[in-house]
């Protein structure tokens, strides 16, 4: 079965200095220039992500996993959870017959 992973990101303009933008390492150094992120925290447009799957007949699963170091995994999961699971498209389109959408 095909899986998605999400994950956002974000960079940390301040720090890119001191550790640049490259993502290995200890991800839990607070002094990172980029650092991953949960769901819907940071830069991802997520809708546009699910609506790009859905239109290339994507509807499996949407697995995260729990890097971001500002929150416990509970709480990630809960607060993941809570923001992904309303854009998630449980039927696909079905095609429309009216005169505007006929060509």
């Amino acid at each position: 079965m095909l899986k998605k992973h999400a994950k956002d990101a974000q960079i940390v303009k301040h720090n890119i200095g001191r550790s640049g933008l490259n993502p290995n390492g200890n991800y839990r150094r607070i002094d990172r220039g980029f650092r991953f992120r949960m769901p819907g925290w940071r830069n991802i447009s997520w809708k546009n992500v699910i609506t790009e799957l859905a239109r290339v007949g994507y509807f499996g699963s949407l697995n995260f996993e729990h890097e971001d170091i500002t929150m416990s995994r509970l709480d990630g999961i809960s607060k993941t959870s809570a923001y992904l699971k309303p854009m998630l498209i449980g039927a696909p389109f079905e095609g429309r017959n009216d005169l505007n959408f006929r060509f």
